[in-house]
């Protein structure tokens, strides 16, 4: 039972970031929604949403960095707000990032201890 609550939210947390990489633009356009509430699941590798998902966290940590050189060298248009913001989304997504490998590798032990 608890395996089966394990796998369905592994399941969802694949499902949030195929969302959040379809809101982010980051798929390809072969794997995205066609139309209002058509989905082409079977077009969709898992291999390119998690890619995109990396590729997205990535990203945010590149645009914290620069953000933050351009504040300590007092750089005009750069302040400390933003790099804030910039900064705790670059967490934020790092952290969710993490959690999702956790999932992965607990399922994966989950299997390997299943019998043949």
């Amino acid at each position: 039972m608890s395996m089966n609550v394990e796998m369905a939210r592994l399941l969802a947390d694949m499902r949030q970031l195929r969302e959040m990489a379809v809101r982010n633009d980051v798929l390809p356009e072969r794997d995205r929604i066609t139309s209002v509430g058509t989905a082409q699941p079977e077009a969709v590798a898992f291999t390119d949403v998690l890619g995109a998902a990396i590729h997205k966290v990535n990203d945010l940590q590149q645009e914290s960095a620069a953000l933050k050189t351009a504040f300590t060298h007092e750089e005009p248009g750069v302040d400390l707000t933003a790099v804030m913001v910039a900064s705790q989304k670059a967490s934020l997504a790092t952290t969710a990032a993490i959690q999702v490998r956790n999932k992965f590798v607990q399922a994966y032990e989950e299997i390997m201890k299943m019998p043949i």
